[in-house]
């Protein structure tokens, strides 16, 4: 008999298209102590196929993902490989990219016209986990981006009163995926 132990990662949540972190495979015991190591990738979890290579690694990097994945590991050992086990199964939940954070384009308004908001330009946001943390920034022409100040979490922003031309920008957090609007 051979043993795998499990894996050494916890589950992961990633958005689309980032790198999972690399699930590190404990050295497994007993068969005749060499071993081979065969790691395997579903979307269903029914239908285990050789995960994308290198997969006869002890440990394995699952590198960018586009969709969730379960990952486990089968250890082979003994003379004509006669002795196998598998491990736990780890799974990388991916959240899809955030899409839509587009806000009103440029307005041109009057020194202290509190007529201004800026709007989702159209629809909602999508992706993520489906909610949302809103984060606003501005910048003077000639300054950096900081905190727009008063925003509290708001889909759309009242800045209030302007004095000189300013830019805005909207920053979103939904799950493990995080997109900035236009500006």
């Amino acid at each position: 008999d051979i043993y795998t132990g499990s894996t050494q990662f916890p589950d992961d949540t990633i958005c689309e298209d980032d790198n999972a972190l690399a699930i590190t495979g404990r050295l497994p015991g007993g068969g005749d102590e060499v071993y081979k190591y065969v790691w395997q990738s579903t979307l269903d979890s029914v239908n285990w196929n050789p995960a994308k290579p290198p997969y006869t690694l002890q440990s394995y990097d699952p590198d960018t993902l586009k969709a969730t994945r379960l990952y486990r590991r089968i250890v082979i050992s003994g003379s004509d490989d006669v002795c196998m086990d598998t491990s736990n199964i780890v799974t990388v939940l991916v959240h899809p990219a955030i899409t839509n954070n587009l806000i009103t384009r440029d307005t041109i308004i009057c020194m202290d016209d509190p007529a201004l908001k800026l709007t989702q330009l159209t629809g909602n946001p999508g992706g993520g986990d489906g909610s949302y943390q809103y984060l606003w920034e501005s910048k003077s022409q000639a300054g950096s981006w900081q905190s727009a100040g008063k925003t509290d979490d708001v889909r759309d922003y009242d800045p209030g009163y302007i004095e000189d031309t300013i830019m805005y920008r909207r920053f979103i957090i939904s799950g493990a995926c995080e997109d900035y609007s236009n500006e």
